[in-house]
């Protein structure tokens, strides 16, 4: 028996050996093949390191050899693509490996002869121990590859400063080759900055790996066998205007096997991909399976049983889900667990100094913007409150050209072979096909490189969009905002500098995104982004409109209302005046709500009505539009969506869809948000602030609106003429007697003369003055 254990420590003696020598191999190969990895790339493009090579260093891992993919190392990471991705420790096996390189002569130049000394004394002993010995340590290296191999995908949690794991106790603690510390058998600490660390946590294991299994077989079967050709589709329609995607590694995987994949994220890149079925030259001759609800409903179901385990995939598979639940309705908890999930992974945090591949630093910007988007969009479609603010809880720099691919390799791909296939008659082979399927619309479906380019600049200048909408939801639509932003006169005020920050935005966007940019026979979505233009505007004049109150001059009344006016008919003749490559384009899931929205803002210019015949105008408007909603509702279901949503409430509303009289209460809808007051009106309704420097920076109209009524004057300087003047009071029972026998109003301004007696205006200069006030407010018209 001592004798079999020295036997049995000199074997482990022996096993040690082997193990530094292999080690030693690998280390040098590391140090000379990363030299010269970073000295051939380093005048290449940044996005070409997405699934470079460097050149097979070590070999290949335990888990790319087991799965039998390529081991793309990156020597900055200590890591290969395949155990980043699935947030695993890169681990090498010592004696196989070390057997299969030697024998392969796979490095020449490193010199073998002890290694093959050792090699050889080592066989000769172990022909000499026993057979019940080398059964037994076989069978222990075998449970030992066997635990190696198991390694699943790791959970990451940010870890927050106020967190238990302090940075300042961390920082103390001596780390590994990848910066991590070992805190359980299942749980591991990774700092990427000095300032920034995850939690990782090995919650994966057979019983869930089987099951994923299943779950990605039942979604390949609903569209097998055109599952590659949906993808396909995906990249080339949907991934440019919503690039959350690594496409590269993407396609990577599922050339390999779509098991690689997640069955939620799978099933809502085939849901949103069937929309274009009809699109497709390759599926022209094949029905459409009739699988979106299904699909859509293993989305949703598998998603939730994931978001325990956060993972930058889930986030990715969740804004697909809403992508795809564009016309549905409650989708705020679903917006909410995805924005939890990207405060579980960090992604509000700066994370260009971590110490990540630079594709995955980009991936993570983008995913950031594309969770601010839909947070943004859907609170406003869904009357809800956003959870992200700028400057507190998302604090990432906005998206530049360095952020996105340069290509997309499916375009790419599509490209070359066009070129290589292309002849003489295959225009006429899209001339026959329009004439063969008659009515049905045929588009060139296969993008060009610009088409890719103008799609990620269309996601850039959608979140520039969202930030602004952001701002006005901030300021007028929260709880707190809705107590205090109540006057018209501070409701303009605030509203000025967010109408000059949207229309420098649309003047600003490039005239490749413009409506009146468009391609023959190709499909254009720029309509979705002025969609949410129109939608972010008729927002801001919503509040405007719901501040006008009974003590709101007249004349103010009507330059808001005319602004509204004109911001709803620009609205509908824009969506009347849609074409068949608008409609069958990409649309971003808010495009709905924001469809409605121009219904409830044209409803409400109706009920807000001040005269029977302003109303009958509004009521021709909601029922114009109802109508172009209703004939384009047999091609396009969004349009029909919208027409229907829009209708249980608008039949409610006497008078608007039907033919009973209207009654108009000038004074009822408007009080119904801000309340008149009882009682006797105050000399001074309503207090401010003339020489606060809010409102002077903000270049406010109210510090030079000067026909307002006497009560207000009170408090504001007179008319800019050079010198300051005086306000006469007035009593509020003369005053009223006054403003309805002239039927308009009539100040008393003080005069500088002599005997300084009041005079009221001429009717000339009240109209110079009424001139005055619509110069300030420009950019509310």
């Amino acid at each position: 028996q001592q004798q079999q254990q020295s036997l049995d420590t000199l074997l482990h003696h022996y096993q040690s050996l082997l193990s530094k020598s292999d080690n030693a191999i690998a280390f040098d190969d590391n140090v000379s093949n990363s030299a010269d990895h970073n000295g051939s790339n380093s005048n290449n493009n940044n996005n070409n390191n997405d699934i470079s090579s460097p050149g097979n260093l070590m070999g290949s891992c335990n888990q790319c050899r087991l799965k039998k993919t390529k081991c793309n190392y990156f020597p900055d990471l200590g890591n290969c693509l395949e155990c980043e991705t699935s947030r695993t420790k890169c681990t090498f096996s010592i004696a196989p490996n070390y057997l299969k390189r030697t024998s392969s002569g796979a490095n020449n130049n490193m010199p073998t002869s002890s290694n093959s000394k050792r090699m050889k004394n080592f066989e000769d002993y172990s022909n000499r121990l026993p057979s019940s010995m080398l059964y037994r340590h076989q069978q222990q290296q075998q449970q030992q590859q066997q635990q190696q191999r198991i390694q699943y995908p790791r959970s990451s949690f940010f870890v927050g400063p106020a967190s238990v794991f302090d940075l300042n106790l961390t920082k103390h603690v001596r780390l590994d080759n990848v910066d991590q510390i070992q805190l359980s058998k299942t749980l591991s600490l990774r700092k990427v900055s000095p300032t920034a660390q995850f939690i990782l946590q090995d919650d994966f294991d057979t019983t869930l790996h089987s099951k994923q299994e299943y779950e990605v077989d039942l979604v390949e079967n609903l569209v097998h066998p055109h599952g590659h050709l949906l993808v396909e589709i995906f990249f080339k329609l949907i991934h440019p205007f919503l690039p959350i995607l690594h496409e590269r590694v993407f396609l990577e995987k599922y050339s390999r096997s779509y098991r690689e994949l997640t069955a939620p994220l799978l099933a809502s890149i085939y849901s949103l991909a069937l929309q274009y079925w009809d699109f497709h030259p390759a599926l022209l001759g094949f029905p459409k399976p009739d699988v979106t609800a299904q699909l859509n409903n293993i989305a949703l179901e598998t998603f939730y049983a994931r978001v325990g385990r956060p993972k930058l995939s889930i986030i990715q598979t969740g804004l697909l889900i809403l992508q795809c639940r564009s016309e549905c309705h409650n989708n705020w908890v679903l917006c909410s667990s995805v924005v939890a999930l990207a405060e579980e992974l960090g992604l509000g945090v700066e994370c260009n100094d971590w110490k990540l591949p630079k594709w995955e630093k980009d991936l993570r910007k983008r995913l950031a913007w594309a969770v601010w988007l839909m947070d943004k969009w859907w609170a406003l479609n869904e009357g809800r409150q956003s959870h992200l603010i700028l400057g507190r809880n998302w604090m990432i720099k906005l998206l530049n050209f360095d952020d996105f691919p340069l290509n997309s390799p499916t375009i790419l791909n599509s490209l070359q072979n066009d070129q290589s296939g292309s002849s003489p008659s295959s225009s006429n082979d899209v001339k026959n096909h329009q004439i063969a399927f008659g009515n049905l619309p045929i588009f060139n479906i296969n993008p060009t490189l610009e088409d890719f380019k103008n799609g990620t600049l269309m996601f850039q200048q959608m979140v520039s969009l969202s930030i602004i909408l952001g701002e006005i939801m901030d300021t007028f639509y929260t709880q707190g905002s809705m107590t205090i932003n109540k006057s018209i006169e501070q409701v303009l005020k605030l509203a000025k500098p967010l109408q000059l920050k949207l229309r420098e935005w649309y003047h600003s966007l490039p005239k490749n995104l413009s409506m009146s940019y468009a391609t023959p026979q190709k499909l254009n979505s720029n309509s979705t982004l002025t969609l949410a233009y129109f939608a972010t505007e008729i927002t801001l004049h919503r509040k405007i409109i719901c501040a006008l109150n009974p003590q709101t001059p007249k004349e103010l009344v009507q330059v808001c209302r005319t602004a509204a006016r004109t911001r709803l008919v620009a609205a509908i003749e824009f969506i009347r005046d849609l074409k068949n490559e608008h409609i069958n384009a990409f649309w971003y899931n808010c495009s709905t709500g924001n469809l409605m929205l121009i219904g409830t803002f044209a409803a409400l210019l109706y009920v807000t009505s001040a005269t029977k015949e302003e109303a009958m105008i509004f009521r021709d408007y909601v029922r114009n539009y109802t109508w172009v909603l209703k004939i384009g509702s047999k091609y396009f279901d969004k349009l029909s969506n919208a027409l229907n949503n829009m209708h249980l409430l608008f039949a409610q509303i006497p008078g608007l869809l039907t033919d009973e009289p209207v009654v108009v209460s000038p004074n009822s809808n408007i009080n119904s948000v801000n309340p008149q007051r009882s009682g006797v009106q105050s000399q001074i309704p309503i207090q401010f602030n003339v020489g606060s420097p809010a409102m002077t920076e903000q270049g406010s109209p109210l510090n030079q609106w000067k026909n307002l009524p006497q009560e207000i004057l009170q408090q504001l300087n007179s008319f800019p003429n050079g010198t300051t003047s005086t306000t006469t009071p007035v009593n509020p029972t003369s005053r009223q007697t006054q403003l309805e026998s002239q039927g308009s109003p009539a100040i008393n301004s003080a005069n500088n003369n002599s005997n300084n007696t009041p005079l009221p205006f001429a009717p000339n200069k009240f109209l110079k003055k009424l001139h005055n006030l619509h110069q300030m407010l420009r950019p509310l018209i």
